[in-house]
């Protein structure tokens, strides 16, 4: 999960390539998705549930982050309960 201009690591390292995502649009940050194939949402916050990815776009959209990825997180306990219970023992 990333927000604001941190959504940019994420693309550079290839991770986003092909995928939707969101990040904070400028003239700097809209032309690096494009340069590593990245569909620009103007979406405040995009959720990619089958790859477990949340991109948001800045502050404006922090609270509807903070839910996507509690969200997220709470699928996954119900999914994996012995992954986070592991976790929570170690």
């Amino acid at each position: 999960a990333t927000i604001c201009y941190a959504c940019i690591v994420p693309v550079q390292a290839g991770i986003l390539t092909g995928k939707l995502a969101t990040v904070y649009p400028t003239d700097d940050s809209l032309p690096i998705l494009a340069k590593h194939n990245v569909t620009f949402s103007n979406e405040g916050c995009v959720t990619l549930e089958k790859e477990r990815i949340i991109t948001a776009q800045g502050p404006k959209f922090a609270e509807i982050f903070g839910k996507a990825i509690l969200t997220m997180l709470s699928a996954s306990t119900v999914n994996q309960p012995e992954t986070i219970t592991t976790f929570i023992r170690n």
